[in-house]
């Protein structure tokens, strides 16, 4: 009896630093601790549990993993009226074009109305950007033509 207290003590600490999930599962591998018959079956019960538990452990790490570069691989419109400095190439429908695809259209202002003129010119732009009914806005504060 001694025996399985000392193990059921020791399964008890060991537990403490393991998530909830992980010690419901080692404490109903502990309820046949009575049912051990020698040193030799006590040892492959914990390390059957050993091994239960590192995969548990290891599919709790691959699942926060993924999650985690899943969310940082999707790409995130810029925030409401953040200034930014990009270089792209002005189009006909009163747009800049950065290399990436992304495409901003240019809020009228004297500068855009300027900038606009400049179709198929690379320029590098200072602007604010929003986004309003799925559309990415720039208002250009500053535009430089680039030389090719």
């Amino acid at each position: 009896m001694l025996r399985n207290e000392q193990i059921h003590h020791a399964a008890q600490i060991k537990c403490r630093t393991l998530t909830e999930d992980a010690l419901k599962l080692y404490n109903l591998m502990l309820r046949d601790e009575c049912c051990f018959k020698s040193a030799r079956d006590c040892r492959e019960k914990e390390n059957a549990m050993k091994k239960t538990l590192g995969r548990v452990v290891c599919g709790l790490l691959m699942v926060a993993m993924v999650s985690g570069s899943a969310q940082s691989a999707e790409k995130k419109a810029p925030d409401k009226d953040q200034e930014i400095m990009m270089t792209g190439t002005i189009n006909n429908n009163q747009q800049i074009a950065d290399r990436g695809g992304q495409v901003f259209s240019i809020v009228r202002t004297q500068e855009g109305n300027e900038l606009v003129r400049h179709v198929g010119m690379k320029v590098q732009v200072k602007g604010s950007v929003a986004e309003r009914k799925g559309k990415r806005w720039i208002t250009i504060l500053h535009y430089e033509i680039v030389k090719r």
